[in-house]
């Protein structure tokens, strides 16, 4: 995310993220879609594009070289960063608006020892509150951190702060007055509330430095060493690092942190043996929680700050290692345990309320107040940490206040990040609630660890319920099937408060829980002669059985050519799919399983060329979950139309002028495939709408929300024009079975056959409301190609186009001009809307005018001249020989034509010659010569 400032004119800055486009496929203007795999000049390109369509900067904003874009004059890129404090904490150094918006401050005034004044600040968003209160800093998220430091220091200076001169802000940092000190209130999991763990995960030097987490009762914040002054060691409740320090390195620094800390000692801390970045707390007791972990802050062993009533009802607190929960007021007089506070009350009378308590339950002067912090000089106080078993449960923000904080589960460190995830990543959008971010961290848990480890919580659904393994990665000692404890009994019964019981997997049955209670004989007087009182009571369970999905495996898709199934007594062959993994569910449920298929309703639309689709349509009618009227989507010309809108299919006409080529139905139905992907994309599609095959667009919609401008220039068809599921062979309870289909005659195009396996439920009767289905499907591509084993035909993808045969006729010499009919033309199959061209020919042609026998006997004629034949004509009353046509001196012209051509036909020349009257027309692009030696016109 980054911050493009406009120092001129603040109001013109925004907030630039970068989106992975195959989660985003359609940005929004304040985003930059890439894919992974972009280089950096690809980057560089896509950021300077998006900045450039920014409305309050304009062409002109951003240049490109290479990896690097330029801004115009005034305008300044500020990346995201962390709130840092100094050595000496009387600095605070901020970044950007965007990056401290949901971030705490503290700080504390110690001018007086006696009484020491500790403040919270939060930062918030300006632009969504109004009128900030006395504890709030309200800041854009385009401010720049000048800006952040100088509303921070106004707000330190005013009357919910320190008074006048207590901050000045200088540039990006905000220095305090001398008494005064910052400490950073951002950790990891700075807005993820945990508490009671025994093992944390720390990351790498880099990411820690400036992080603060909680042991015990002592904050440890991590600084960089190398900024620490030489003549300077670190305070003992810091832990330097190098940046460039391993998180094993992080993990070796911190333990000796906690080692070192006079109130736990040597031992109290070490590095896990099975995970170097992993530290183990083993003093007794001991736990690692955050400021977030509970409403009730402490400082030191003997203050602590309360909360409003609201807030801190429900609440413990540990005075001299003793329990003590605020209870509502109106329930009742308190138990001996128990501070009563007024529901609704201010943080100020729940103070004055229990320094009263506590003075009542330990001496009069115990405990002072100041404002809403309570001092308790001769007592320790401390926040009550409950044993970490399963069941522990953390709480999460929205997206944006999460994204950037980690957190440790199962001894694994996550990282929130915005958009996609790695395995140790959990992916959720700036704009997620808290709710849909505790669903992505269970599902992402659930992915990493195994079914069933993360669950919501059904009292609140941004709190997340771990199960078998702990927040900080703690299982419990006994496993999950026994869990053992020893204790106080209140502590034991706060860890018993919530246990849960998980069945295995897919077990219906009976069960139970037995819990024993043993009290160790501590309270016989006989040390001797101890007595271990028990109590068992078991807990029985009845694991009621539910009705889980039938299983089939996933079928392959098929590609097919249009007409290649052979058609053996009028009927095609089929296609046979293999249906396997076909059972009811897990190996427990035995009811009777049925298998069903067919086609999936969708309808493909064969487009033809850009010149004729121009200023047609096509409408799709409101599609469910998506559009709520009909999306009319209009072909124009790319000519004419230089900005085509989201529902125009822009198209190049062609121009024998200029020479530009008209789109071809291939290029036609691919580029409307994509607009229309894109707009249904935009209206919240998860996949595409549309595919293409060829040239027909085909739409995941039923035809009968589809309907088209031109007949004669698209053919639409549904699923059940394309194909035909002939059967199905199936007998429960196998596990495999087969499926029939075929393609249909002169179709092609795009369908989807689903399969259903549906079980007759747990009363094993088919049809009643317990059945419960799962479907799989596969994509049928039925190209419109001929492809044969036959060396003699050869592959086309076209069907040849139709006329209708036609008649010969006969008409008179010198009548003129005759016109001829020609019927059922046509491209060829409905779905082919080629444009045609009809020509007409003379086929080539000689004429032979013929004499009478008499005239013609003696004469030769010669037909053709590459392989020419020589007929020889004779009187037949006498031998007639090969290459000799016999005649009579009496035939007529019709007679002798009639001869000739029967010779001619029956030479090598073959069936080229026809007899009419007194010629013969022979089909020959050739010379017919002959002879006129009787001085007869022979011919």
């Amino acid at each position: 995310t980054l911050l493009i400032a406009d120092t001129a004119t603040p109001a013109n800055s925004v907030v630039i993220t970068i989106v992975d486009r195959s989660v985003v496929p359609v940005p929004s203007a304040s985003q930059i879609s890439v894919n992974a795999s972009d280089s950096a000049e690809v980057v560089a390109a896509a950021a300077a594009a998006a900045l450039n369509r920014v409305t309050s900067f304009g062409p002109g904003t951003a240049t490109v070289s290479g990896d690097t874009v330029t801004l115009a004059a005034g305008l300044t890129a500020v990346r995201a960063g962390l709130v840092t404090t100094s050595v000496n904490a009387a600095d605070l150094i901020l970044p950007a608006g965007f990056s401290v918006i949901g971030q705490q401050i503290r700080v504390t005034d110690a001018t007086d020892a006696n009484n020491i004044d500790s403040r919270t600040f939060s930062y918030v968003d300006a632009a969504l509150v109004s009128s900030p209160g006395p504890d709030e800093i309200a800041v854009r998220a385009t401010d720049l951190p000048s800006v952040v430091a100088t509303a921070t220091a106004t707000v330190l200076n005013g009357a919910g702060g320190f008074g006048s001169g207590s901050a000045t802000a200088g540039g990006s940092t905000v220095t305090l007055s001398t008494g005064l000190t910052f400490a950073r209130l951002v950790f990891t999991g700075s807005n993820i509330q945990v508490a009671g763990a025994v093992s944390m995960t720390v990351l790498d030097g880099a990411t820690v430095v400036g992080e603060q987490i909680t042991i015990g009762t002592v904050l440890f914040t991590y600084i960089d060493e190398a900024a620490i002054p030489s003549s300077t060691t670190a305070a003992l409740d810091q832990i330097p690092v190098q940046l460039s320090d391993t998180p094993a390195a992080v993990a070796a620094k911190t333990v000796a942190a906690i080692n070192n800390t006079a109130l736990y000692g040597a031992g109290a801390a070490a590095v896990s043996g099975g995970n170097p970045a992993q530290i183990d707390l083993l003093l007794s007791g001991l736990t690692v929680s955050n400021a977030d972990g509970t409403s009730l802050t402490f400082d030191g062993l003997h203050r602590f700050t309360v909360p409003n009533a609201d807030t801190v009802i429900g609440e413990e607190i540990l005075i001299d290692g003793t329990s003590y929960r605020f209870v509502d007021a109106a329930a009742g007089s308190p138990g001996a345990l128990e501070i009563a506070v007024p529901a609704g009350a201010s943080a100020s009378t729940v103070a004055t309320v229990t320094t009263q308590r506590i003075n009542a339950l330990f001496g009069a002067n115990t405990a002072a107040k100041s404002g809403t912090t309570i001092d308790i000089p001769l007592h320790t106080v401390g926040p009550v940490i409950p044993l970490v078993l399963s069941g522990s449960q953390f709480t999460l923000p929205d997206g944006a206040a999460v994204i950037g904080d980690h957190i440790s589960v199962g001894g694994t460190a996550f990282t929130f990040v915005n958009g996609g995830s790695a395995d140790e990543q959990i992916g959720v959008l700036p704009g997620d609630t808290a709710d849909q971010v505790a669903d992505k961290t269970r599902v992402a848990l659930n992915t990493y660890f195994g079914f069933s480890t993360a669950s919501i919580s059904p009292s609140d659904t941004s709190v997340v319920v771990i199960s078998g393994l702990t927040v900080a990665g703690v299982t419990p000692a006994s496993g999950n099937a026994v869990l053992t404890l020893t204790g106080d009994v209140d502590m034991l019964n706060q860890a018993l408060d919530g246990l849960t019981f998980v069945p295995n997997r897919d077990y219906a049955g009976p069960a139970s829980v037995t819990i024993l209670t043993a009290d160790l004989g501590q309270f016989t007087f006989d040390p001797l002669g101890q007595i271990n009182r028990q109590d068992v009571d078991t807990v029985l369970i009845n694991v009621l059985p539910v009705n889980d999905p039938p299983t089939i495996d996933p079928l392959a898709n098929v590609a097919l050519h249009e007409d290649e199934e052979p058609v053996i007594a009028g009927v095609p062959a089929t296609q046979t799919i293999s249906l396997t993994g076909i059972t009811a569910g897990p190996i427990n449920e035995l009811e009777p399983l049925s298998v069903a298929a067919a086609p999936a309703p969708g309808t493909n639309i064969a487009v033809s060329v850009g010149s004729r689709v121009v200023n047609n349509t096509i409408t799709i009618g409101a599609v469910s979950g998506l559009t709520t009227a009909d999306t009319v989507f209009t072909f124009v010309d790319a000519g004419s139309v230089s900005t085509p809108g989201p529902t125009q299919f822009p198209i190049i006409v062609g121009n024998a002028v200029t020479g530009t080529a008209v789109s071809s139905t291939l290029q036609i139905a691919s580029d409307a495939a994509t607009v229309i992907n894109t707009y249904f994309y935009s209206q919240g599609a998860v996949s595409d709408v549309a595919r293409v095959l060829e040239n027909t667009i085909s739409l995941r919609v039923d035809s009968s929300l589809v309907t088209v401008s031109g007949t004669d220039v698209f053919h639409v068809s549904d699923q059940n024009d394309l194909l035909e599921v002939t059967g199905v062979r199936y007998s429960s309870p196998d596990e495999t079975g087969e499926l029939d289909f075929h393609s249909k005659a002169d179709a092609f195009g795009i369908a989807d056959i689903v399969v259903t396996v549906t079980d007759a439920g747990l009363d094993g009767i088919p049809g009643n409301s317990d059945d419960v289905s799962t479907q799989t499907s596969f994509t049928v591509f039925v190209t419109p190609d001929v492809l044969s084993t036959d060396p003699a035909m050869t592959p086309t993808r076209n069907d040849a186009p139709t006329l209708n045969p036609i008649g010969n006729i006969s008409v008179g010499e010198d009548t003129g001009e005759h016109s001829v009919n020609l019927a059922g033309i046509t491209a060829g199959p409905l779905n082919e809307l080629d444009d045609l061209r009809v020509t007409a020919r003379l086929d080539d042609l000689r004429v032979l005018d013929v004499a009478i026998g008499a005239n013609v006997i003696g004469e030769t004629l010669t037909v053709g001249t590459t392989a020419p034949v020589i007929f020889t004509y004779v009187d037949e009353s006498g031998t007639v020989n090969v290459g000799e046509i016999g005649v009579a001196p009496t035939d007529s012209t019709y007679t002798v034509a009639i001869k000739t051509a029967a010779a001619i036909n029956g030479s090598a020349l073959g069936n080229v010659a026809t007899a009419s009257a007194n010629y013969v027309a022979i089909a020959i692009d050739e010379a017919v010569t002959f002879t006129n030696t009787n001085g007869h016109d022979s011919f």
